[in-house]
């Protein structure tokens, strides 16, 4: 199987410099872009409630539940093989671009990153087909269908490194186009099962089939729209999977903490409260997260362009500027468009859950209320966040989430006991700004010592 190889023939169009135009032609390529991104995202997840919806028809309550189960194990698969490594290969594609002849390690660094996503896929189905004969409560058909589901960490691993190549690329369409191809897929595996014809193992054998052709996909689309790219597989050195694994070490550790903090309110309501608060906490939280989808793609798109940025800011190609200009003006845009979407929120909040979630949430929406008010600090910790991993002070951003999590799952913790699901509502508001405190502490001490 082939990896590739990238080389940099002098190309304006890969140049840190923007668009011809100037900031606002730029912005409108980094608009373009965001929305890529955020239709890819919407796509997915509609298209992946559709394959919900008729596989919850097909194989019933007990059915829907065991695939949930599969497919949690191998989320935790994907996320554990990922290792942070997708984030590191955008950032040194992204820039390698700025060099004028390209980065002779760059070639190493994807064929690494490859190399130690199979390994870690092969190690951990492995270790699934070792655990899952002792898991408790699983039926006959659970078993060979999870074995068959945990292959597509294969197609997965090289779909990660295509993607990352696309989206470091800015090739958001084309992003959209292989997320589309997986979506599609999967959709069109559960009218399949629901015409009568599938089982458990249909479905996992759906998924297998959505992420190889996804990863086929994802790997053409390379060939054909991404210019420098050229396809060769060579074994990369000791140093490179060395570098890789020691970078992508710190950035799974940043994805894994981020996580646990995320979930840490229904986690804490679950423990100290009980299933109905968790679910009202969880059914808030679904509609903070549907918020967060357009800041999230707008630093999505923003990031190839912020990594070239900065090396140039290094001394590689000299710069204009434009993109720190363009980067300010989003963030402002973005902090002002988060203040005003928890008014908006709070006046709407019951409105909203009850169209979602249907009646008997009104819980949800009394939290939501409260929730909605951490979107503008949430945009501050996206962007500081952001500037330490463009930089490449991801240990620092890692140390940051670590004490987030201790102090806004201590106070969390805290307000539960005393205001129950309210009090986890303002506990997520006060980890917010907690970890503002913190990574502005953290960044003033890094510059301070650089």
């Amino acid at each position: 199987m082939s990896s590739s190889e990238l080389r940099e023939p002098p190309d304006p169009g890969l140049v840190v410099a923007a668009p011809a135009g100037g900031p606002r032609r730029a912005l409108a390529h980094l608009s373009l872009n965001s929305f890529w991104l955020l239709a890819a995202r919407v796509a997915g997840l509609g298209l992946g409630l559709l394959f919900s919806g008729l596989l919850a028809r097909a194989l019933g309550t007990s059915g829907l539940g065991q695939f949930a189960f599969i497919s949690a194990v191998l989320f935790i698969g994907n996320a554990a093989a990922t290792f942070g490594l997708d984030t590191l290969l955008q950032r040194d594609v992204a820039s390698a671009r700025a060099r004028p002849a390209g980065s002779p390690a760059l070639q190493e660094t994807i064929n690494a990153v490859l190399l130690i996503q199979l390994g870690l896929s092969a190690v951990y189905i492995a270790l699934l087909g070792l655990v899952a004969p002792n898991l408790p409560n699983q039926s006959p058909a659970t078993l060979p269908a999870l074995w068959l589901a945990s292959l597509a960490l294969i197609p997965l691993a090289f779909s990660t490194v295509y993607s990352a190549i696309l989206r470091a690329y800015e090739r958001m369409v084309h992003y959209l186009l292989f997320s589309l191809v997986v979506a599609l897929v999967m959709a069109g595996g559960g009218v399949f099962i629901a015409s009568g014809n599938g089982s458990l193992t249909a479905a996992a054998a759906t998924l297998l089939l959505a992420q190889t052709a996804g990863a086929l996909a994802a790997g053409w689309l390379c060939r054909h729209h991404v210019p420098a790219l050229r396809w060769r597989w060579a074994w990369p050195s000791r140093l490179a999977v060395g570098r890789a694994l020691r970078l992508g070490s710190v950035l799974a550790a940043l994805m894994l903490l981020a996580v646990l903090y995320q979930r840490s309110g229904v986690l804490l309501l679950s423990l100290l409260e009980g299933d109905v608060a968790a679910g009202s906490y969880s059914a808030a939280a679904r509609v903070l997260e549907a918020l967060k989808l357009v800041p999230g793609a707008f630093f999505g798109a923003l990031f190839p362009v912020m990594a070239r940025e900065q090396a140039a800011q290094e001394g590689v190609r000299s710069d204009s500027g434009t993109s720190r200009q363009l980067y300010a003006r989003t963030f402002a845009g973005l902090l002002i468009m988060s203040s005003n979407l928890p008014v908006a929120t709070t006046l709407l909040a019951p409105f909203i859950v009850r169209l979602l979630f249907g009646p008997g949430y009104e819980a949800a929406a009394a939290a939501l209320r409260i929730m909605c008010w951490s979107l503008p600090l949430t945009v501050i910790t996206f962007k500081l966040s952001f500037d330490l991993v463009i930089r490449g002070r991801e240990r620092l951003a890692a140390t940051s989430m670590a004490l987030t999590l201790l102090i806004g799952g201590g106070l969390t913790a805290w307000l539960i006991t005393r205001a129950g699901l309210a009090g986890a509502a303002w506990g997520l508001v006060g980890g917010e700004m907690a970890q503002v405190a913190i990574l502005l502490s953290l960044g003033r001490a890094a510059r301070g010592r650089g």
